[in-house]
């Protein structure tokens, strides 16, 4: 059982990350290859495909970070809002002078 789900992890993985066309993978799409329908339908695809994939990885590391990342990232965050905090007093500084 547990090969069998493994297998179809590795599939899926192979079908939809591994590809640069994962579109015309999907039941039924393989047929407008070549088409310039196919073509458009595909590129979107695959702009979705990536959007969703950085938003999820970035979101739910923000969210839910690695113990080995959340130093960095809690520097991270802090180092930025010292930086932000330097330009409004610069920005307050010059408006008054």
């Amino acid at each position: 059982m547990a090969f069998t789900l493994s297998f179809k992890v590795l599939v899926a993985i192979q079908s939809l990350i591994l590809n640069a066309e994962p579109y015309f993978n999907e039941p039924g799409y393989e047929k407008s290859r070549g088409t310039e329908a196919g073509e458009r339908s595909s590129r979107e695809y695959n702009a979705g495909i990536q959007i969703a994939t950085v938003e999820w990885a970035m979101l739910d590391q923000i969210r839910h970070p690695s113990p080995c990342f959340k130093d960095v990232w809690c520097f991270k965050v802090f180092t930025k809002r010292i930086v932000q905090i330097h330009m409004l007093h610069i920005l307050h500084t010059d408006l008054l002078y």
